[in-house]
């Protein structure tokens, strides 16, 4: 197999996995926006909401600069 057939393989692997990623963050984003309300009467979910939405603006970083590296691999 050569050098290339090697990359193209891992490269579609990888991309595979990242939209899987982004589906299962997707998912329990809206899971825990359902489950907010509950957990809002008995905790005070404030740290939580700033922590997830943190961990989601990295995220989101991450993903553009992924969106960046797909266009030149791509070109």
């Amino acid at each position: 197999m050569s050098l290339r057939r090697a990359s193209r393989r891992v490269y579609h692997h990888v991309r595979e996995g990242l939209k899987t990623v982004d589906a299962v963050i997707h998912k329990a984003g809206l899971t825990y926006t359902l489950l907010r309300p509950l957990l809002n009467q008995a905790y005070d979910t404030r740290i939580l909401d700033s922590n997830l939405m943190d961990g989601y603006a990295k995220y989101q970083q991450a993903k553009a600069v992924g969106t960046k590296i797909d266009g030149i691999i791509k070109d």
